[in-house]
């Protein structure tokens, strides 16, 4: 990631989070690109290998063609020239086509990194607004709670729901050993375990239970609507932790095509020297002409030693370190 769009992430920080809280969302989406999992970049790695073999097997051949220009006859190697510019210029042309590509994919990327980020705000304050109502939520319902457990008619009821209870389970205990229908039998008709029943149906009919059974819908349900916020900022965050990656990878490569079309460029600009001279000599015995082919097979050399820079080595890709070191940078306002 470069440092124009760090510089950019970091503003896009200012502009759109509150002062209070910005600070403490740039350090979780931070701490999630260090600790998240490397994706796998194997398809990049892959298609870019094919971008520069087939520039290598044609280097390779123009290198072949400019070492045998001095066993042609002098006119047959003025025809190899054109053959050698026309080449450069496709491989130029080329070079600047994945330039281009590179670079609008990641600009594709950025896009969606910043939406990302926007998202990951809303969510961030819809997580804190959210927290809220739990916190309300769970408050009422402790005071509902506790009216009903105060409330004497509950109380009540709930005392001789106990007695009941514990006589039917004594009665049960007593005829253990009989048939299990008598038993059921028992359990359902017997006028003992019936008031116990009886009771525990008013204690649940009664309005106060049944305002305690919807404050614990209602604080389940908001929990679970916050649980989803969260799930859903950390996808996103876990999301921008890979497309970190590929914006550096696709910034770098995109550079990396660029510096190949300059040095073909130059090589480019060698052979048209190489075609000029060699109207005026006659021989490559000339050392005049024979430097200026020597020229456009180190300028050759140079292009094929380019293709050997991979943009995602070590030394020339930003480190996630770095990128977080950057981006703490710019986002205090220290960004030069």
């Amino acid at each position: 990631m470069n440092t124009n769009h760090i510089r950019k992430i970091s503003l896009f920080f200012k502009r759109s989070i509150p002062n209070q809280f910005w600070k403490t969302l740039l350090v979780l989406i931070l701490s999630v690109l260090l600790i998240a999992p490397t994706p796998a970049l194997a398809w990049n790695s892959s298609l870019l290998q094919s971008y520069t073999s087939n520039f290598k097997i044609e280097l390779d051949s123009i290198e072949k063609s400019i070492t045998e220009l001095p066993n042609l006859s002098y006119e047959n190697s003025k025809e190899v020239i054109p053959n050698i510019k026309n080449k450069l210029q496709q491989l130029q042309t080329e070079a600047n086509s994945h330039a281009q590509e590179y670079k609008e994919l990641s600009n594709r990327e950025q896009i969606q990194y910043e939406s990302n980020l926007d998202e990951i705000n809303n969510l961030y304050t819809a997580q804190q607004d959210q927290l809220k109502k739990v916190q309300n939520a769970e408050e009422e319902l402790v005071r509902s709670d506790t009216r009903f457990r105060t409330d004497p008619n509950i109380n009540i009821l709930l005392f001789l729901k106990t007695i009941y209870e514990a006589q039917c389970e004594e009665l049960l205990r007593v005829f253990a050993f009989a048939p299990p229908n008598f038993v059921s039998d028992l359990k359902a008709n017997h006028p003992i375990c019936q008031l116990e029943r009886s009771h525990n149906e008013a204690i649940e009919r009664s309005p106060l239970a049944q305002e305690l059974r919807l404050k614990k819908d209602a604080v389940h349900a908001m929990n679970v609507t916050l649980n989803k916020y969260q799930d859903d900022q950390k996808k996103l965050q876990i999301a921008n932790q890979e497309l970190a990656r590929e914006i550096t990878l696709d910034s770098q490569t995109s550079l990396f095509f660029n510096k190949l079309e300059q040095k073909i460029n130059l090589a480019k600009s060698k052979a048209r020297k190489l075609s000029a001279f060699m109207l005026e000599f006659s021989s490559f015995k000339d050392p005049d002409l024979l430097n200026e082919k020597n020229a456009l097979s180190e300028s050759i050399s140079q292009v094929v030693k380019t293709l050997q820079i991979l943009p995602f080595t070590d030394k020339e890709t930003l480190s996630q370190a770095q990128m977080m070191k950057q981006m703490i940078k710019y986002s205090n306002g220290q960004g030069g």
